[in-house]
């Protein structure tokens, strides 16, 4: 693991533990309530997006920043990469058809209200917000800048492998409050990141670096996931083990998709500016 991406994950850890931890700790001791901690929880997102600034700043420079932002595109969207984007919405739909089978009944948000404790405003703003916080925060620092640095000497699938255990422990104070704890839950848990991984490693290579298709991917997953935590985020689940297993298969392990794997484009873009540079003389 070379040294850009020891400092992405060191300002990153830092950045989402110092505030997830201190926010904790602040709850503890009576001085936020739970709903306020869920609140201020959306800062932690931060981490990723900072960390992929920072590093983008210092070791590629203004060129490099400019590139970050550029991931944030529509031109190279494809077919497959939103078909990929779309999966938790289409899967989360074959849920609720499914959902009366398990209950007995049709789904209604009245559910969602008693499994997430929604009752006032700042409870809904802590609910709704990490929908957009995190897909949109996470992405930059996860797809746009850290997978392409992972994928520059590995294949796809192997660095899928790498970022899941990063981003997988990234989430361990979330564990303290927002997360059930058991053996079985945490397995299941980091098993159901490396899967999404996949998925998300293969939209962002179909639509050769655009974090738009990621991001919307994100998003749907954090919504699905936060309406039904008990029957529909099952069958979700199910369904993209299948949707990555395909992939695998009908792709290979070398790029996760039918385009070539995206590898570092700061490091070529920077390259270029300064052959441009060193022309000019």
């Amino acid at each position: 693991m070379n040294r850009i991406i020891l400092a992405f994950c060191g300002i990153t850890f830092f950045i989402t533990w110092g505030i997830t931890l201190t926010s904790y700790f602040l709850y503890r001791h009576g001085t936020l309530s739970l709903d306020q901690l869920n609140l201020i929880y959306n800062l932690g997102a931060l981490g990723p997006f900072i960390g992929a600034i920072a590093c983008a700043a210092i070791f590629y420079g203004n060129t490099g920043i400019k590139k970050l932002f550029s991931t944030l595109s529509f031109k190279n969207l494809n077919r497959k990469s939103l078909l990929i984007s779309s999966c938790p919405l289409l899967f989360f739909v074959l849920g609720m058809l499914i959902y009366p089978l398990f209950t007995g009944k049709w789904y209604t948000f009245k559910v969602t209200q008693e499994q997430f404790h929604l009752s006032s405003t700042i409870s809904y703003a802590g609910w709704i917000l990490p929908f957009i916080t995190y897909s949109v925060f996470e992405e930059f620092g996860w797809r746009g800048f850290l997978l392409p640095h992972l994928q520059e000497k590995n294949t796809a699938f192997k660095a899928t492998v790498f970022l899941t255990l990063i981003w997988a422990s990234w989430h361990l104070p979330f564990f303290l409050w927002r997360f059930q704890f058991s053996l079985f839950i945490s397995f299941g848990f980091f098993f159901a990141i490396f899967i999404g991984a996949i998925l998300l490693t293969s939209a962002f290579n179909f639509s050769k670096g655009s974090i738009i298709s990621t991001i919307l991917f994100h998003f749907a997953n954090n919504l699905t996931s936060a309406l039904e935590k008990e029957y529909t985020v099952v069958v979700v689940s199910v369904c993209f083990v299948f949707v990555a297993m395909y992939i695998t298969g009908k792709f290979g392990k070398e790029n996760l998709a039918s385009e070539n794997r995206i590898k570092n484009f700061y490091k070529e873009v920077t390259e270029k500016t300064n052959l441009h540079s060193i022309n000019k003389f």
